[in-house]
């Protein structure tokens, strides 16, 4: 490689190492905006949420079980399996963490 093309390249590579430290530095304020909130949202997610849905879905597991009878006679039961079971198992267990 001759002396001009290694110059050149070597000019190349410091503005594009410029150009992505400018767009990084542009780039880091929205995106430290958008991990904060999705760490506030985890937190109170892991810390009040889903001990509420995990509460939910045990009393909702109780009230289907006591109510069973009634809800096979009236021909609801899949309507309540899906209210008091499933609906709260789906939002404490399978529902993506930070998302309500």
């Amino acid at each position: 490689m001759s002396s001009s093309t290694h110059r050149r390249f070597r000019s190349q590579r410091r503005r594009a190492l410029l150009l992505a430290l400018v767009l990084a530095l542009l780039a880091s304020p929205a995106q430290a905006e958008n991990v904060a909130a999705d760490v506030a949202l985890s937190t109170v997610d892991v810390l009040v949420l889903r001990p509420i849905g995990l509460g939910a879905t045990v009393a909702g597991a109780l009230f289907y079980t006591v109510m069973l009878p009634v809800s096979l006679l009236a021909g609801s039961e899949p309507q309540a399996r899906e209210v008091w079971v499933l609906q709260p198992y789906a939002d404490t267990f399978q529902r993506s963490l930070g998302e309500w």
